[in-house]
């Protein structure tokens, strides 16, 4: 009687959950029941924790904490992909939990994309992002960016962040900026994501990097985010990126923000055009406003 509850709860979730991701799929205790049943390492998974939670005396108390973990491992174990968005309709599948996905497509557990823009904050600095980010089983995998800034001609006098003196960059940087063969600053940064949730209308990951800094500036620092990305519609990507970072040596000038906002389409198999909106916080180079970006990604 416990593992029906328990069915049936987790049904309940998903089919709340995953719509409409999972538009064709039914997500009944029925379905649960019977797929629990199969030899896969995703069903072998599903069949011991809902065991597991239905024999808990005490499962009325953890109840949430059981459910959220257990639709993390589903969801997260049974994902697979296609070889790049909308190569045949939905981006993301999960065949290896309701069924066999058609013999002419071919779904894989990892995914990649690299991609480089070109992006400016007007009268303030501009430059050049190349990220390359991806997964390389199921729900874990890198990402790895570099970016360059380069000061346009109006940023020697600009003062965005003058009403808080404590938040300037220190004076060497400036200068270091107009010297001589380092007219420009490069972050580098390198980590990885994993992922919180996947389906095709939103999916969520949360990354974790080690940042340098050099050209000219000379520091380092860890960087937190999340990446939202979404695949609404053929040929239609979207996706967001938020980033804190914090340094911990030699420049105290308080946490850098940055937010990224892009809409792209697919234009060829595996390559992707896009649009952004950015916004940086950043005292470090003594910028804080909007920006745009334009660039290109390939898909594999």
């Amino acid at each position: 009687m416990k593992k029906q509850i328990a069915a049936s709860i987790l049904a309940s979730f998903l089919s709340a959950a995953t719509f409409p991701l999972f538009a064709e799929v039914s997500f009944t205790q029925e379905t649960l029941m019977a797929n629990s049943g199969k030899s896969t390492v995703a069903q072998r998974i599903i069949d011991d924790e809902i065991d597991k939670f239905s024999s808990s005396s005490d499962y009325g108390d953890h109840i949430i904490d059981d459910i959220l973990g257990l639709l993390w491992l589903v969801n997260n174990f049974t994902v697979s992909f296609d070889t790049y968005p909308y190569a045949n309709g939905k981006y993301l599948s999960f065949a290896e939990l309701f069924g066999s996905a058609p013999d002419s497509v071919a779904l894989q557990d990892w995914r990649f994309e690299i991609e480089s823009n070109a992006f400016i904050f007007p009268k303030k600095v501009w430059g050049n992002e190349s990220r390359l980010e991806g997964i390389l089983w199921k729900f874990i995998g890198p990402v790895i960016e570099n970016t360059i800034y380069y000061p346009t001609g109006e940023w020697e006098d600009n003062n965005d962040f003058e009403e808080h003196p404590s938040e300037l960059p220190p004076p060497e940087v400036a200068i270091d900026i107009y010297d001589t063969g380092r007219k420009y600053a490069g972050n580098v940064r390198l980590g990885g994501q994993i992922s919180l949730w996947y389906t095709n209308p939103l999916s969520l990951a949360a990354y974790l990097q080690w940042s340098k800094w050099y050209g000219a500036i000379d520091c380092k620092g860890i960087t937190f985010g999340l990446i939202a990305k979404s695949y609404p519609v053929d040929p239609i990507l979207i996706e967001w990126r938020g980033t804190i970072q914090s340094l911990y040596d030699k420049y105290d000038v308080g946490t850098i923000y940055e937010s990224h906002l892009e809409i792209g389409a697919m234009v060829a198999p595996r390559v992707e055009a896009y649009g952004a909106w950015k916004y940086t916080h950043n005292p470090l180079l003594n910028v804080k406003g909007h920006g745009a970006a334009l660039g290109a990604k390939i898909h594999w």
